[in-house]
């Protein structure tokens, strides 16, 4: 994993691109060679020097596209905010830096909006061609004119890799109807410490990716300035979602009708019923409904649409030296379904020997995963103690105590990595 390091406090000048303050900045960490400095005047982080130009855009390579597909996009929590942000039974829904569009098709098939998406990479091409929805490969540009206007503007992660960010918002709002809702999601500047998870750190930096890490103090005061009267940030997660109107409207985007679970599930069967049966897109709808029954403990509807081929029981590792010898051999959702069958192989089926067998499985897997692409392993990251404590719970069940003393031990130990929620359970369930 590449290392953070936290250990300099060294300064440099230069002029904040957020504030525009010019005062010495103290540099926060480090990682591949890129310094992150955290602004005294404003509090948003900045990488310094710039990366440069061609560094800055989304990766587009095969295996990282496949990856999105197949496990990282997230894809509930885009569909709630797309259905949570339009009120109304018809209207016009602009996505800038749309990835491979999922958000942009939810709007337009679920939703029944005209939905339209900006994505300059060839991520964009792939999801025009597999979506079937209109994604224009551009980037975004100061609109021109008032005839391409949108009652929402949707942005999910872009501002934290340009280099200006008041160039981009202000070409953001050109696109806004007078009266319409600007939603962004962005890194939480705040969230960047020591004591937060290193994979969610690391996918938060993306060194060489990301150029500024806003506060929420900041992007308030930015959209303000820009004429936003009504701003609404959640600072729950690691990223900020901040809706924004201006003019009397509701300033949290709030909660999706009722049913949001019923139609993002029939969302994904109809996206896999249209997908490639080959395909990551199809692999990642499975993956997706199997978790969210799984989630529901609907054991039925999860065993219907289970698939074996998603699975390693018994996963050889020793010889995975790379993220491509690893997506060679697995699917790449593939530790969190092992570790979703194993939950039902626990709960469902009683078999607490193969449970524990699987749950053992997923650990490796994610070890792996965070081994060879850090970055794109917060998932893994976030699965892995879970693993840990559920194969205890299957082996106690199983009557294997020596495992579940050693299992429990392993947890509780004062280096032990576990969060402390997975602390707690452990030494409720397994001491």
């Amino acid at each position: 994993m590449p290392v953070l390091d936290w250990s300099s406090s060294a300064r440099s000048r230069f002029v904040c691109t957020v504030c525009r303050d010019g005062r010495d900045k103290r540099r926060i960490v480090s990682c591949e060679g890129y310094d992150v400095y955290r602004c005294g005047a404003c509090a948003c982080l900045l990488c310094h020097p710039v990366p440069e130009a061609g560094e800055v855009p989304r990766a587009a390579d095969e295996l990282r596209l496949r990856d999105h597909l197949e496990m990282n996009a997230a894809l509930e929590t885009q569909c709630r905010e797309v259905e949570a942000l339009i009120h109304r039974s018809a209207g016009r829904l602009l996505d800038v830096s749309c990835g491979f569009g999922f958000s942009v098709d939810y709007a337009q098939r679920v939703c029944g909006w005209e939905a339209v998406g900006f994505e300059p990479s060839a991520w964009g091409a792939a999801g025009r061609g597999q979506l079937g929805v209109d994604i224009r490969r551009q980037p975004l540009a100061l609109n021109s004119g008032s005839s391409a206007l949108f009652d929402v503007v949707y942005c999910s992660g872009a501002i934290a890799r340009e280099q200006d960010p008041w160039r981009f918002l202000h070409a953001l709002v050109s696109y806004l109807k007078p009266g319409g809702t600007l939603f962004l999601s962005t890194p939480d500047a705040e969230r960047i410490r020591p004591a937060y998870p290193p994979a969610a750190t690391l996918a938060m930096l993306s060194p060489g990716r990301h150029v500024a890490l806003l506060c929420a103090d900041a992007l308030a005061g930015m959209l303000r300035v820009l004429g936003f009267e009504s701003v609404h940030i959640d600072s729950a997660g690691s990223h900020l979602a901040v809706t924004a109107t201006r003019g009397a409207a509701a300033a949290p985007a709030g909660e999706p009708a009722d049913g949001f679970i019923r139609r993002y599930r029939e969302y994904l069967a109809a996206v896999q019923r249209s997908a490639r049966p080959d395909s990551a897109l199809h692999r990642g709808c499975v993956y997706r409904l199997y978790r969210s029954y799984v989630d529901a403990l609907d054991w039925a509807a999860a065993a219907a649409v289970f698939d074996e081929s998603l699975i390693a029981e018994h996963p050889k590792l020793d010889d995975i030296r790379s993220f491509a010898a690893f997506a060679q051999r697995f699917p790449l959702c593939v530790a969190p379904m092992t570790y979703c069958r194993a939950l039902q192989t626990l709960n469902d089926q009683a078999d607490y020997a193969r449970a524990a067998r699987l749950f053992r499985a997923a650990q490796a897997l994610c070890r792996k995963k965070m081994e060879v692409e850090p970055d794109r392993s917060v998932v893994e990251e976030e699965l892995l103690w879970r693993a840990v404590l559920h194969e205890g719970i299957a082996c106690k069940y199983a009557g294997r105590r020596r495992e579940v003393v050693a299992i429990a031990r392993a947890i509780l130990a004062e280096e032990s990595a576990a969060p402390e929620p997975i602390r707690e359970r452990a030494a409720r369930e397994l001491a």
